[in-house]
C-alpha cells in the first residue's frame, strides 16, 4: 500500500525545492508539476540552483507512443500537455535570461532536454548543499488497475543503491536528449506539422 499513495502536492514539493542546490526532473510532460512549481523554480534559479528538466520531444512518434499505452489513447491530450509544458518552460527560460542579463550571470544553470522516447517512470530529484539526495519516483502505468500510479521516495540514508540506480538512469537518459531552446521545437503542434510535411 505504501507504493500507491497520492502523488506529492506542490506544498509537499516546496521544502525539497527550497533546500536543493541541484534539481533534476524527468517525465512525459511534467505539465502540472512545472506549472504549479513555476515560482519556486524561478526563485531557486535566482538563488544559484542548477536545474535540469527532461521531457519527451514533441514528435509524432513520441505522441503516438505515449497515447497508445494510455487508457484514453488520445494523442491530442498529450499534445496539449506538452504544449502547456513547453509554454511554461519558455516563460521560465525567458525570465532566467533576463535575470542573468541584469545580474551578470549570477543565476543557476537551466537546461532542458527532449527525450527521443517515452520514459517508463517520472523522477523528481533534489540534491541539497550537503550533497544529500532525495528522489521521488513515479512508475507509469500502461493500463488501469489501481487508482493511481506507484510512487516512492528514496534517500541516501535508507536507499543508497536505489538512489544511485535512478541517478545513473537519469544521466544515461540525459545523454540521449536533444537540447531545447526557445526557437527550437517550441510547440508540439508545430513540430508534428513539420514532420508531416506541412
Amino acid at each position: 500500500r505504501d507504493f500507491f499513495k497520492k502523488a506529492p502536492s506542490p506544498e509537499d514539493l516546496k521544502p525539497y525545492i527550497q533546500e536543493a542546490q541541484y534539481i533534476d526532473w524527468c517525465g512525459v510532460s511534467l505539465a502540472t508539476t512545472i506549472n504549479q512549481a513555476f515560482t519556486d523554480l524561478f526563485q531557486k534559479l535566482t538563488d544559484g540552483t542548477d536545474i535540469r528538466i527532461m521531457i519527451i520531444a514533441p514528435t509524432k512518434e513520441n505522441l503516438q507512443s505515449v497515447a497508445k499505452r494510455s487508457e484514453s489513447g488520445s494523442v491530442k491530450y498529450y499534445e496539449d500537455r506538452l504544449e502547456a509544458s513547453l509554454g511554461d518552460i519558455q516563460r521560465l527560460y525567458r525570465k532566467w535570461q533576463e535575470y542573468n542579463k541584469t545580474y551578470k550571470n549570477k543565476a543557476g544553470k537551466l537546461a532542458i532536454g527532449l527525450l527521443p522516447y517515452t520514459p517508463s517512470f517520472g523522477l523528481l530529484s533534489f540534491t541539497s548543499s550537503k550533497n544529500r539526495r532525495v528522489i521521488m519516483v513515479e512508475i507509469y502505468q500502461h493500463h488501469k488497475g489501481y487508482e493511481r500510479s506507484p510512487h516512492f521516495i528514496l534517500n541516501h540514508e535508507n536507499d543508497e543503491d536505489w538512489v544511485e540506480y535512478f541517478s545513473t538512469q537519469f544521466e544515461e537518459m540525459w545523454g540521449r536528449t536533444t537540447p531545447w531552446s526557445p526557437d527550437r521545437l517550441a510547440s508540439p503542434k508545430t513540430r508534428v506539422k513539420k514532420i508531416n510535411g506541412g
